[in-house]
C-alpha cells in the first residue's frame, strides 16, 4: 500500500509550515517505521 501526504498553497511553504511540526513529525516517524511506499508532495 502506498501512502501520500500533500498540500497545495498559493504561496511557497515548507512542509513544516503547511502541515505543522506535529503532523509532519508523525508522518516521518511512520514512514521510517514501515518503509513501504510513503511519500510527500
Amino acid at each position: 500500500m502506498s501512502r501520500m501526504l500533500g498540500y497545495v498553497s498559493r504561496t511557497p511553504l515548507t512542509p513544516s509550515e503547511a502541515l505543522g511540526e506535529e503532523l509532519l513529525g508523525s508522518f516521518v516517524a511512520l514512514a521510517d517505521l514501515h518503509r513501504d511506499g510513503w511519500g510527500h508532495a
